[in-house]
């Protein structure tokens, strides 16, 4: 009994065996396929990188948004200005192809982008964190902006823009009405700036950033029209003893990427991109007004003077600048008119 147990156990290990020598041996693990390199592109601005403006709107903020929505597809790579172009080259730049992707600001464009530097006029920005522009902006956008980018300027605008405004004048000496102003030199970037400060009755300097500091430090010019925040960004309470706050004007730009490069994008990063200008032009708007404030409360500390005007005063300096809001009309035709008509509409005036 006993051999015939032995021998069915040693029929079955034979037969198990046999069965596992005939079944396919695993199919083995697929390899991991490779992470694509991303497509590493140059984006540049006109800015130093570490100013507010940078890191809260056309620098940092907007290269890590497109960085994060594109997924690893894109790696952006962001040069500040002067870094491998000239601030006021960044447009021309990126429309001849020499750069990718940038961000445009108007004063640095007023000969060529005159549909644009609307936002330039003084006086423009009427209410807070800028609704009023952006959205004249996304309506201008949509009905002429975006062809007028593509098709005239060679460049193609994202969706998002970004805004600043709240331009105060800083300077040297008191400057406590209209009349103060005369025989003045104003540092303002671009034309239309330019023709307000002749309209107020002062000598208009245009300048790059990086040369601000050292012509008020050799009197060169008596003050600049700049945001509360950028003074210490540019070091000018250093310089500077009184600041006129009047709003005077503001300045607007937008991202431009180069047309061969955007059609070179899948549909899902060109909408990625759109998303980001989006998210930067909200993200500087939510901010602005919080740290223009907290600029005035830590410029009065350094023992600058602010300097408040009546609204009566500030009619008068309204009423001087209007010539140059007709003056810009008259230029552009009837395009500007439906600009400005617009821009009255959606302004309230």
């Amino acid at each position: 009994m006993k051999k015939k147990v032995l021998l069915i156990i040693v029929a079955v290990v034979c037969l198990a065996a046999l069965v596992a020598c005939a079944a396919p041996a695993p199919a083995p693990a697929p390899a991991p396929k490779p992470t694509p390199t991303p497509r590493e592109l140059i984006y540049h601005h006109h800015g130093p990188k570490t100013t507010f403006m940078a890191m809260e709107s056309y620098g940092s903020f907007i290269v890590s948004r497109m960085n994060e929505l594109t997924k690893g597809e894109l790696k952006i790579v962001e040069y500040g200005g002067g870094e491998l172009v000239e601030a006021k080259d960044v447009y021309e730049a990126v429309r001849d192809g020499a750069i990718p992707m940038g961000c445009g600001v108007t004063p640095y464009e007023s000969g060529t982008w005159r549909l644009m530097n609307f936002f330039e006029l003084p006086f423009f920005f009427k209410k807070p964190e800028m609704s009023d522009a952006r959205a004249i902006w996304h309506r201008l956008y949509d009905e002429m902006l975006a062809d007028y980018a593509r098709n005239e300027l060679g460049v193609v605008f994202l969706k998002g823009g970004w805004f600043t405004a709240e331009f105060d004048l800083w300077s040297t000496k008191p400057i406590r009405s209209l009349e103060d102003m005369h025989g003045m030199k104003i540092e303002v970037p671009g034309a239309i700036a330019s023709a307000g400060v002749v309209a107020f009755g002062g000598t208009p300097v245009a300048l790059v950033s990086t040369e601000i500091y050292p012509s008020i430090q050799r009197g060169t010019v008596d003050g600049v029209m700049i945001q509360a925040f950028s003074v210490q960004d540019f070091k000018l309470d250093e310089l500077v003893k009184y600041g006129t706050i009047l709003g005077f004007w503001g300045m607007g730009g937008t991202y431009i990427v180069n047309p061969e490069v955007w059609d070179s994008f899948t549909d899902s990063q060109r909408e990625a991109l759109h998303q980001a200008s989006l998210d930067a032009e909200a993200n500087l708007a939510s901010k602005h007004t919080a740290k223009t404030q907290e600029a005035y409360r830590q410029l009065l500390e350094l023992g600058i003077e602010l300097i408040g005007v009546s609204p009566t005063e500030k009619a008068r300096w309204e009423n001087a600048s209007k010539s140059v809001w007709d003056e810009w009309e008259a230029d552009r035709g009837a395009e500007g008119t439906k600009i400005l008509a617009i821009a009255r509409e959606m302004r309230g005036s």
